[in-house]
């Protein structure tokens, strides 16, 4: 008999270690969501905390040499930061920071922006309490005025990421140019109709741009991605891996972006050992058009995404035509700069239980977390312990 996957009861009295693959989105969250499982929440809400602490990290201040740079260096990131108190970063050491190019205006740039990092479980006591190691990549969202002008660059572009446009020699060795891509049988509902070809998928052009463009000083968040997981997985090819992604609006947007370009490689370098690759997408913008969302249910990248109903940035960009609109106009206006459809699987949170209706509290990452942590199920009452308390954030999109 075939086990019940929407039964909630199924994972009653589990711990993380055991049912892990299921908390990273092996059967599409089935059973986990309504009401929520106690184990998916508190990962939503640590991985929360690694996107969090982005921006508690982040010196923007114009006074410094290191303009937009991280306050702290890789080995006094966790120790040093605020949101090292939080369990987030607990048995995690960070092995590379990343930096992207935010010039909107197409000049070359003498310094790259820190925008996130890259940490990897290394306590042997949290790597028992995940049930494997766990690669971590976190994004911050939009914090400069180059970053907004990213942001609203939102016509749909071809997704420039074939193995070949590396940008460094030391990044592209041992990949293949082209190599054969399975299809695993995900089942899904969209998966009888996607192909195993990437042409049609496109993405938003700001999005694309600060993930593969480069400045003056030729650090590119792609390169540094996609190298340092290629050397996390051949360093730890012996052990149960994961690859989770995490951020917040812009950030949201770049880790379901880098999800897809990491699982298309990772799957086509490994195809006898598929690696899960799931991005907690926290007020995520939609990124890509329809083709892009079947590829990413194709692929097997799992995509959580949490999103506050009063919150206008889930809503764009695709405000007209997105996988709300009907499917008939949706494929016939298709071929359009601007016809979205948002990838993954929603937890649809309201801030209407803490009475603010300001739309910069209503898409901040700490009021996020607040809901969160006070759901319980859609349409269920709000039920908080109080441990995230909300705070105004300004920051949008």
């Amino acid at each position: 008999m075939q086990e019940d996957l929407t039964n909630p009861t199924r994972y009653e009295n589990i711990e993380l270690a055991d049912m892990w693959k299921d908390i990273h989105g092996e059967n599409y969250w089935k059973g986990l969501l309504d009401p929520i499982n106690p184990v998916l929440q508190k990962e939503i809400l640590r991985y929360g905390d690694f996107a969090e602490l982005c921006y508690d990290a982040f010196d923007i201040k114009l006074s410094t040499n290191d303009l937009g740079g991280c306050k702290y260096g890789l080995s006094e990131l966790f120790e040093s930061c605020e949101r090292a108190r939080h369990s987030c970063s607990a048995g995690y050491e960070v092995t590379k920071y990343l930096y992207a190019e935010t010039d909107a205006l197409g000049r070359p740039v003498e310094q790259s922006v820190w925008i996130g990092f890259i940490a990897v479980s290394t306590d042997t006591e949290e790597i028992r309490r995940l049930g494997r190691r766990d690669i971590v990549v976190a994004w911050r969202g939009t914090e400069t005025r180059q970053e907004w002008m990213q942001d609203a660059r939102d016509i749909l572009v071809r997704a420039r990421l074939s193995f070949s446009r590396f940008k460094h020699k030391v990044v592209r060795a041992g990949f293949p140019t082209t190599a054969p891509l399975r299809n695993k049988g995900l089942g899904h509902r969209l998966s009888s109709t996607a192909s195993l070809s990437d042409k049609g998928v496109r993405v938003e052009k700001g999005f694309l741009s600060c993930y593969i463009s480069k400045g003056e000083d030729s650090r590119c968040a792609r390169d540094t991605v996609i190298s340092e997981i290629r050397r996390l997985v051949h360093k730890f090819e012996n052990e149960s891996l994961s690859v989770t992604l995490t951020g917040h609006s812009l950030g949201a947007a770049l880790a379901t972006l880098s999800s897809y370009d990491i699982k298309k490689i990772l799957n086509s370098n490994f195809p006898e050992r598929p690696l899960p690759v799931t991005a907690f997408a926290f007020a995520s913008p939609r990124v890509g058009n329809r083709a892009f969302a079947l590829r990413m249910e194709e692929l097997g990248v799992k995509v959580l995404r949490l999103v506050n109903k009063r919150d206008v940035v889930p809503n764009v960009p695709g405000f007209v035509f997105n996988e709300n609109s009907w499917r008939w106009l949706t494929k016939l206006l298709d071929w359009l700069p601007w016809t979205y459809f948002h990838a993954g699987v929603p937890i649809i949170l309201d801030n209407n239980d803490i009475r603010n209706f300001d739309p910069a509290y209503a898409h901040s990452l700490t009021v996020y977390l607040h809901l969160i942590e006070g759901y319980v199920g859609e349409g269920r009452p709000f039920k908080s312990s109080g441990r995230k308390r909300p705070a105004p954030v300004v920051a949008l999109y």
